[in-house]
């Protein structure tokens, strides 16, 4: 019998939390018999966790030509445009996944559920809206706007979110109204299973 493939996607594969957990999530899937890929447009050999320098999970930079930010500004905006290549490359170029999932950037989701038949997972660590609080002139809010929209948005065309903490659960809820009304609920981690 074939494994089952899964496409972890995630913005920045260095050494953090997020990085950290994305990690656990692809070795539990490869420890249940999953073929498992990390995709992702940053990824520094030299640091990152032992268990990638050890080559025990693929990991594929693509989406990386487009810049982390211009002059200084706009890095939601390139963070939403380097994850959305990169899974363009995941869609057009990889063998078909049953399961992809996403971490902190949703933008790529309705792309996937449009030209793939794989489930969805979106990991979201905090709403994005709540991080960013700086928002005095115009043109910020009206980015930060846009940026909110399309997170909501697009993280409502998820076949599950799954968030961190019972807290995260709850600030979810709260802010991410739009998600709510389309009946996409937030799941605990410790509740989620590869199987379902």
């Amino acid at each position: 019998m074939q494994k089952k493939r899964v496409a972890v996607i995630h913005p920045d594969m260095g050494i953090g939390g997020a990085e950290q957990l994305m990690l656990n999530i692809a070795l539990s899937l490869q420890k249940k018999d999953y073929d498992v890929t990390i995709y992702t447009p940053r990824f520094d050999p030299n640091h990152c966790f032992q268990e990638l320098k050890d080559n025990n999970l693929p990991v594929e930079v693509h989406g990386n030509l487009f810049p982390r930010h211009i002059f200084n500004k706009c890095f939601a905006l390139c963070a939403y445009i380097r994850m959305l290549l990169c899974t363009l490359y995941v869609i057009l170029f990889c063998s078909k996944f049953q399961l992809i999932v996403l971490d902190q950037v949703p933008l790529p989701i309705p792309f996937i559920r449009l030209f793939t038949s794989a489930k969805v997972l979106f990991y979201c660590h905090h709403p994005d809206k709540l991080l960013c609080t700086e928002r005095t002139s115009f043109l910020k809010r009206l980015y930060r706007w846009v940026i909110d929209t399309i997170e909501e948005h697009t993280m409502a065309k998820s076949h599950g979110i799954l968030v961190n903490s019972k807290y995260t659960q709850s600030v979810f809820y709260l802010s991410l109204i739009h998600i709510c009304r389309c009946r996409r609920y937030a799941v605990c981690r410790s509740r989620w299973s590869p199987y379902h």
